[in-house]
């Protein structure tokens, strides 16, 4: 991982629900991961409402802090990226493709997720359902010990 800089991962429901809320609470989070928890580098899958607002946080974070990174983070490459590759690589400051890397399960989407888990430092999390991939992915972080933020259910982080 990063010397001295951390990265932080997303982990949340493609459908998020108090939008207001969950913006606000993102906003102010993301820029603390930054300018207090030393954070530069954020990981995405791209998928879904939650994503997409962190996304949209990290972005705006971006044009104060140049030094901040958003990668996407994607089992293989998709027909979207061929199509439009030039789209993704302004979006993205990187784009990794976790099927090139360390393999952890033939699953690719999980393998993905595993790959992101260990290689970042803390995660992001939005997670309500009590199964699915992304209360899998939350149960592989507590195992692994990351420091979890969770922004489902907590009124107040800032």
């Amino acid at each position: 991982m990063n010397e001295g800089k951390k990265i932080c991962m997303f982990c949340g429901h493609g459908c998020v629900y108090g939008k207001a809320i969950l913006e606000s609470k993102l906003k102010c989070i993301i820029r603390k991961l930054v300018e207090n928890g030393n954070v530069d580098t954020f990981y995405s899958s791209g998928i879904g409402d939650f994503d997409m607002l962190c996304e949209k946080y990290v972005r705006d974070l971006q044009k104060r802090h140049s030094d901040v990174k958003l990668c996407l983070i994607i089992p293989h490459i998709t027909k979207d990226i061929m199509n439009d590759f030039y789209k993704y690589n302004r979006m993205y400051d990187k784009i990794i493709f976790t099927d090139m890397e360390k393999r952890y399960n033939n699953d690719p989407t999980i393998n993905k997720n595993m790959w992101m888990v260990n290689n970042s430092d803390c995660m992001l999390v939005y997670v309500f359902r009590k199964s699915g991939m992304d209360r899998d992915t939350l149960r592989y972080g507590i195992k692994k010990n990351k420091p979890i933020i969770d922004v489902t259910y907590t009124q107040n982080y800032c």
